[in-house]
């Protein structure tokens, strides 16, 4: 979980650090696409995970 915890905060820091860093409309397409992308698998290992959890519970 802490793994998991970590990588919100990272993705918080990225999704602050576009627009404060990018210089135009197309910087801010391709870095919100790497970070749709980063939280798409984010969200497929939590699934994994979970799901693998559920097995193991009575």
């Amino acid at each position: 979980m802490n793994t998991y915890n970590e990588a919100l905060d990272t993705i918080r820091a990225m999704a602050a650090g576009i627009y404060a860093t990018a210089k135009t409309e197309e910087e801010v397409c391709t870095l919100e696409q790497d970070l749709y992308a980063m939280i798409r698998t984010i969200a497929e290992e939590r699934l994994v995970y979970l799901e693998e959890t559920a097995r193991f519970r009575p």
